[in-house]
C-alpha cells in the first residue's frame, strides 16, 4: 500500500434506540487523526519547582513558626511583652535584671509624661495607675526627667540671675558676674531626694496602715517620677523676671501635676479599713503640700 495515500478506517457503532438496534458506519480518517493526535515530551522543570518550594517554605516558616519577632509584633499591635519572662532566669544581683525597669517604648514614655499633668476626674477608664502603668512601671523615665529638671533648673536659674544682675545695673559698678555651680548639687540633691524619699514613706504608711488597694513602691516612684515632667517647661520659664508671672506659673504646675497625685492615691487613701474622713483628706492635702512646696523652694532658691 501506498504510505502516501490517504488512509481511513470504518467504526462500527452499535445504535440502541428505541427504533430498533442497528449499527452505523462511520468512516475516519487515520491520518487527520494522527495529526490531532500527537505525543509530547515534557520534561518538568526540576529547578524551578525546587526554588518555588524553597520559597514557599521559607514564607510560611518565618510567618507561622518564627518566635523571634513576637515582642515587636505586639508592640506594633499595642501589646506590651511580657516583661517578667524575659528576665525571670535573670538574678537580681546582675545588671541584666534591672534592664526590665528601662524596658519601656517611646509612646508609653510619652502618654505617661502627657498624662501625669491632665487630671481626669471622673474617667471610666481608671486612674492615672490603672490607665497608663498596666504594662509595669519603669524608672527610664523618672531618672531622665529628674535629670532634666536638675540641669534645667541650675541652668535656668543662673540664666535668670544673670538677667537679673543686668536689670539692676550692678555692672555699671564694674561687679563680674560668676556662674554658680553649686546649685547643681543642691538641685541633683533635692530632686533625686523628693523622687526616692517621699514615695518610700507614703508605701510604708499606706502599708502600715493596712491599706488594701495600696500600689507597690515601684508603681509609687514611677509616679512620683513622672510628676515632676510639667517641672521642667515651667522652670525654663522662670527665666521672666516678673515675680507675679513665676508665681502664677508655679501655681498652674502644682495644681495641675498635684491633682494627679491626690486623684491616683484617692483609692488607696479610702481602702484604709481604720480611715476615718480627716485622715484621709489630711493624707491627701500633705501630699499636694509636698509637691507644691518643692516647686516653690526652687523658685525662691534658683529664681
Amino acid at each position: 500500500m501506498d504510505s502516501s495515500a490517504n488512509e481511513s478506517a470504518i467504526l462500527v457503532i452499535d445504535d440502541n434506540s428505541s427504533h430498533g438496534s442497528g449499527h452505523r458506519l462511520a468512516a475516519i480518517d487515520v491520518n487527520s487523526a494522527q495529526n490531532e493526535l500527537q505525543f509530547h515530551s515534557f520534561i518538568p522543570s526540576t529547578t524551578q519547582t525546587t526554588t518555588t518550594n524553597t520559597k514557599t517554605s521559607s514564607v510560611y516558616s518565618s510567618a507561622t513558626f518564627d518566635d523571634n519577632n513576637t515582642d515587636e509584633e505586639d508592640i506594633l499591635l499595642g501589646q506590651s511583652p511580657d516583661k517578667s519572662s524575659k528576665y525571670s532566669s535573670v538574678g537580681f544581683w546582675r545588671l541584666e535584671y534591672f534592664g526590665q525597669y528601662f524596658d519601656v517604648t517611646t509612646n508609653e514614655v510619652l502618654q505617661r509624661i502627657l498624662w501625669s499633668s491632665i487630671p481626669t476626674l471622673g474617667s471610666k477608664k481608671g486612674n492615672y495607675v490603672e490607665r497608663h502603668l498596666q504594662s509595669g512601671p519603669d524608672l527610664y523615665g523618672p531618672v531622665w526627667i529628674s535629670i532634666t529638671l536638675v540641669f534645667a533648673t541650675a541652668i535656668c536659674g543662673n540664666v535668670a540671675n544673670y538677667v537679673k544682675t543686668l536689670g539692676d545695673g550692678l555692672n555699671a559698678t564694674h561687679e563680674e558676674w560668676h556662674y554658680d555651680y553649686t546649685k547643681v548639687g543642691l538641685a541633683a540633691s533635692t530632686i533625686f531626694t523628693y523622687v526616692l524619699a517621699v514615695p518610700v514613706c507614703l508605701w510604708f504608711l499606706f502599708w502600715f496602715r493596712g491599706c488594701v488597694a495600696n500600689y507597690s513602691l515601684l508603681e509609687t516612684i514611677c509616679i512620683y517620677g513622672y510628676s515632676l515632667s510639667i517641672y521642667v517647661p515651667i522652670s525654663i520659664l522662670w527665666v521672666i523676671n516678673i515675680r507675679l508671672i513665676q508665681l502664677i506659673l508655679l501655681s498652674i504646675g502644682a495644681i495641675l501635676s498635684g491633682s494627679v497625685l491626690v486623684l491616683t492615691f484617692a483609692p488607696v487613701v479610702q481602702s484604709d479599713p481604720s480611715k476615718t474622713i480627716k485622715t484621709s483628706y489630711l493624707i491627701l492635702i500633705i501630699i499636694i503640700l509636698i509637691h507644691a512646696f518643692l516647686a516653690f523652694t526652687f523658685l525662691q532658691y534658683f529664681f
